[in-house]
This record gives C-alpha cells, sequence and structure tokens, in this order.
C-alpha cells in the first residue's frame, strides 16, 4: 500500500548522491588496472639458526629484500644461508 501524499517519482525525497566522474588516465571498467598491475616480491634472509651461523651472515638473518636485490647466499665457503619469498605485494604502474 502505498503512504497518502508519497510520489514514487519524486524518488521518496532522497536525493541520488552525486556520481564522481572517472579519471582520465584511468581505464572505464575497474577489473582494467588490475591487468597493469605487477608483482613485487620480497623475499627474507634465513641462517641454519645454530650456533655455527658466522658473523658475516648472522646480521642479515630475518632480513627483508626485494628479489633481486641485496645481498645473495652463498656469501662465503660453507655458507648454509637461504633466501625464502615471503610476501607478493601488488602494484599498478
Amino acid at each position: 500500500m502505498t503512504p497518502i501524499g508519497w510520489d514514487p517519482g519524486d524518488g521518496g525525497g532522497v536525493a541520488d548522491p552525486p556520481r564522481a566522474e572517472p579519471h582520465p588516465d584511468l581505464p572505464d571498467d575497474p577489473w582494467e588496472r588490475w591487468r597493469e598491475a605487477y608483482p613485487v616480491i620480497w623475499e627474507t634472509w634465513r641462517t641454519s639458526g645454530d650456533e655455527r651461523v658466522c658473523p658475516i651472515c648472522g646480521p642479515l638473518a630475518g632480513v627483508e629484500y626485494r628479489a633481486g636485490e641485496g645481498p645473495t647466499p652463498p656469501l662465503h665457503a660453507n655458507c648454509r644461508c637461504t633466501r625464502e619469498t615471503t610476501r607478493v605485494e601488488w602494484l599498478l604502474r
């Protein structure tokens, strides 16, 4: 039942929210933006965690680097360290 004095053509007295204009540099379809995203891979330096960790690698334990940047194991003879991928960030171009 329609209330008396209410006109469904006027939107019930509620104004429509303002529409945002699309940014000129971005595509109209929001999913198109993600096609231009690229991953940034982060790696963490891992030591063996025992008493034989050398003074060269010890301070690097747990330090995060972008893939392809920073020191890479082995740093010396008999180095047992590795770099493990810990997270991935997606950036828009």
